[in-house]
This record gives structure tokens, C-alpha cells and sequence, in this order.
């Protein structure tokens, strides 16, 4: 229960905040330079990656569902229904994220909805909800990459 949804949208987002800032606290510093002994990383690198193509990006695409985010600016089946026009804008700016190891700053924000885990539990306890991201349809296409079979 609730009097003003500012008020519960903050205690959520307070209360989400503090789970990140515990589990950070309980990671310590950045673990990648506590190697042992002060070794640099000697695992493999990525020097070169096949550019994705227009057939990955359309399959992409094609398996996305037809939801969207309030952070895009067309719905999902309009979106779909243009994507032959736009391909060639979204080809680049995959392989220029890529390419250049960096991933657009516009595409790192994320609309987060609390969801309560089970209908049984007592919905005015926080520690009872997860955070859902509900990301943009350009965020979803370069999150499918991770898990595109590509050969390198």
C-alpha cells in the first residue's frame, strides 16, 4: 500500500540501490589487478572479429518479441516492419561498438520495474521484488550478440 507513487518509486529505487552498493562492498577493489604476484593478464585477446552481417542482425531481429521500452522511440512491430530501411544505420553502429571495444553510453540505460517474486509473499516487503530491466530494442540487439554462434 501506498499514498504517493513518488514516494514507493523512491523507496524502491533507495532500496535497490543499497543491494548493489552491498554486493560491490562485499567484491572489494577490482579483483582483474590482484593477481597473484602483480602478473599482468596473459589470457587471450581479441586482436579481430568478423563484422556482423546483415543476415545475423536481420535473424536478430526477426527472434526479438514484440515489446518495447518507454525508452524507444517506435514500437517493436513498427520497428520490425522498417528494419530493412534502418539495417545498414544499425550494422554500423554494432560494428563500430564492436570495433572500437566500447558500447554506446545512450544504450546503457535500462527502465527498471519491481516485480515480487511469488504471489504468496507479503508485497509490502522491498527484500520480496527483483528489479526487472526492461532495456531498448537497440540494447537487446547488441545483447543477442553475446549469445549469436559466431565463428572467430
Amino acid at each position: 500500500t501506498h499514498h504517493c507513487e513518488q514516494e514507493l518509486s523512491e523507496k524502491f529505487a533507495s532500496f535497490f540501490k543499497s543491494k548493489i552498493h552491498n554486493i560491490r562492498a562485499t567484491l572489494g577493489t577490482n579483483t582483474f589487478s590482484q593477481h597473484k604476484d602483480n602478473q599482468t593478464f596473459k589470457g587471450n585477446t581479441l586482436d579481430f572479429f568478423d563484422p556482423v552481417t546483415d543476415d545475423e542482425i536481420t535473424n536478430i531481429v526477426q527472434s526479438l518479441i514484440n515489446k518495447q521500452s518507454p525508452l524507444d522511440p517506435l514500437p517493436c512491430i513498427i520497428f520490425k516492419k522498417l528494419f530493412p530501411e534502418i539495417l545498414p544505420i544499425i550494422k554500423e553502429i554494432v560494428n563500430s561498438s564492436f570495433s572500437s571495444g566500447t558500447f554506446p553510453p545512450f544504450l546503457k540505460t535500462a527502465v527498471i520495474s519491481p516485480v515480487i517474486k511469488s504471489s504468496k509473499l507479503d508485497c509490502e516487503i522491498f527484500n520480496h521484488y527483483r528489479p526487472i530491466s526492461n532495456l531498448s530494442l537497440l540494447s537487446k540487439i547488441f545483447e543477442k550478440f553475446q549469445h549469436y554462434p559466431k565463428k572467430f
